[in-house]
């Protein structure tokens, strides 16, 4: 297991002593990198300062974000958002004043505070995003890609996931931040996150409690969700207090609300097993192996999940997104590269642009590769992000493989694809950014 090093001590937060400054993030190949560290509020400090500059776009970017793809005012939003507010403070209080300090640490830091003040408020709201909109799980095209191996399924019979993120461009521009954060109570872990987030958003982590995690949303529900205690502190919890998998699948079934239907994929480096979790609002599907794989690509591989609680029938149909992916992982997972699966042949899979439904290779929404900005008809700025492969020997050691932009390096030119698209132009010149190429590195914080 990888340890803490270089520790340093804190001193509480009040309001006349300013908690040390932390220096600013580390880029990387187009990754932010931050290390955070002490109790809550001292964590949630930290995170605020550290990244306020990133912050201040998000609190400019966030409310026409909404507004604009999720179908209400934001006025309506942030009413919905309050209400959970009461539940985090009872069920999460840790999780409660670390965003608290997120707001804090922020309005430490921007030179005008009360031209763009940061609120807990906020915090709460930008972290809700995937609880209260119900069609982030069944609005076309599908989001993400995901596997996890072990056993004879891989070179070394050690765990092999791989994971990249499909989302739109304006919103997945920051979700480039790698954290490493050490708590003072539980377990320290690394996540790949965004900007004044307590969770991971995009679901990649590993533990030194030895539990890796990434998931794949299931798409086409058919309920509204109800109030619970938010996904954002259900998964926060298994990153920080989960010593085993059947307590993963324990912390993200109390009080869960089916506010972010997934298909999660959990692995223990300390005994190469694996587990697929499956949780929509009445029923869940667990299955665990030390031999096999597991797959997701936004269908629920639950026939009673996907028959009761979603309407999507294209688990295996080749012409939709969910289908091709599907058909695509399940042939390079079990056939081409069976008992062959390593940190290499995982960042060939997760960048791969074969199109089953057309039996060739195309760039297209089609691929576990996504591009949804290169289809043939109706392009819009939606894709593949990144790419993640770790292993149980990378994991051992806090390390994993990261690519930025698109897993199979292809990058992406805002100003070309507006002038092709002009409908895009009112909010794509003001939001939308350039991925270039980047290459795929080793990230060890």
């Amino acid at each position: 297991m990888f340890k803490i090093t270089n520790k340093k001590t804190i001193k509480p937060h009040n309001k006349t002593q300013k908690i040390n400054k932390l220096k600013k993030p580390n880029k990387k190949n187009g990754w932010l990198l931050v290390t955070i560290k002490g109790n809550s509020y001292e964590r949630g400090f930290q995170h605020g300062e550290t990244l306020s500059n990133e912050l201040l776009k998000i609190h400019d970017m966030f409310p026409k974000y909404v507004r604009k793809e999720m179908g209400f005012s934001f006025t309506t939003y942030m009413e919905k958002c309050r209400k959970i507010i009461p539940i985090i403070k009872a069920d999460c209080n840790e999780i409660y004043e670390e965003m608290q300090g997120i707001a804090d640490g922020y309005n430490s830091t921007i030179h005008n505070p009360k031209i763009n003040p940061m609120t807990l408020e906020f915090i709460v709201a930008w972290n809700s995003m995937m609880s209260l909109w119900k069609s982030h799980s069944n609005k076309k095209p599908e989001r993400c890609s995901s596997f996890i191996a072990t056993g004879s399924y891989t070179e070394k019979g050690e765990i092999v996931m791989a994971h990249n993120t499909h989302t739109d461009f304006i919103l997945g521009q920051y979700v480039n931040i790698i954290m490493r954060v050490y708590p003072k109570k539980g377990h320290s872990f690394i996540m790949q996150t965004s900007p004044g987030l307590v969770w991971s958003l995009t679901d990649w982590f590993i533990t030194d409690a030895g539990i890796i995690g990434c998931e794949s949303t299931i798409s086409d529900v058919n309920y509204d969700p109800k109030f619970g205690l938010p996904i954002f502190c259900r998964i926060r919890k298994v990153m920080q207090y989960a010593k085993t998998l059947d307590e993963c699948a324990n912390i993200l079934e109390t009080d869960s609300a089916g506010d972010y239907p997934c298909s999660w994929l959990f692995g223990n480096i300390k005994t190469d097993e694996i587990m697929l979790f499956e949780q929509g609002l009445r029923f869940h599907n667990i299955q665990k192996t030390k031999d096999g794989v597991f797959y997701a690509a936004n269908s629920a591989i639950d026939p009673i999940i996907r028959m009761k609680e979603t309407t999507d029938r294209t688990i295996f149909d080749p012409k939709t997104s969910t289908g091709s992916r599907m058909l695509r992982l399940g042939q390079l997972l079990t056939i081409d590269y069976f008992g062959k699966l390593n940190a290499e042949s995982a960042k060939t899979i997760i960048a791969d642009h074969y199109d089953v439904g057309l039996g060739k290779q195309d760039k297209n929404n089609n691929s576990i590769c996504n591009h949804c900005h290169l289809r043939h008809k109706h392009p819009i700025p939606f894709g593949a992000l990144d790419g993640k492969v770790t292993t149980s020997e990378l994991a051992k050691k806090g390390a994993f493989i990261v690519r930025w932009g698109s897993s199979c390096g292809r990058p992406f030119h805002a100003r070309q694809f507006l002038k092709k698209n002009p409908s895009y132009k009112k909010w794509g010149e003001e939001y939308l950014p350039d991925f270039p190429k980047q290459s795929w590195k080793v990230i060890d914080l």
